[in-house]
């Protein structure tokens, strides 16, 4: 030959060595793709997860303020004197006690309708009916 084969020899192996390089690049780029749509997807549920944290502090507040307002309730009623203001009374509380399945607290301005004042008797004999 010329002289020429051994730099075709060349040009092949720098050609496979620049193939497997590019291989070895796709490959670790595929692997930070992947990476990021894992982190992604962390900070993603980190966040909703937070979200629901912050939700639940909430409905406990909640969940204790009517927990609150009926111990308040309660001592209203134990303050009753009269049997048929009690009774009625806790027919009242019980009604509001199951609106809806659940607990529902002392609004303001319901003591007097619970201690029978403000036409609390005749909204327990409604309820009675």
């Amino acid at each position: 030959g010329d002289g020429s084969e051994p730099l075709s020899n060349t040009v092949k192996e720098l050609e496979s060595q620049l193939r497997f390089i590019y291989e070895e690049l796709a490959v670790e780029f595929e692997e930070k793709q992947e990476n990021a749509r894992k982190l992604q997807m962390s900070a993603t549920h980190a966040n909703n997860l937070s979200k629901r944290v912050k939700e639940l502090r909430i409905a406990a507040k909640n969940s204790n303020k009517r927990f609150e307002a009926l111990v308040e309730e309660i001592r209203c009623l134990a303050a009753l004197k009269n049997a048929k203001e009690l009774e009625q009374s806790i027919a009242e509380c019980f009604k509001k006690l199951s609106k809806n399945g659940k607990s529902v607290g002392l609004k303001e301005g319901r003591r007097e309708a619970v201690l029978g004042l403000d036409g609390g008797d005749q909204k327990a004999e409604e309820f009675n009916r």
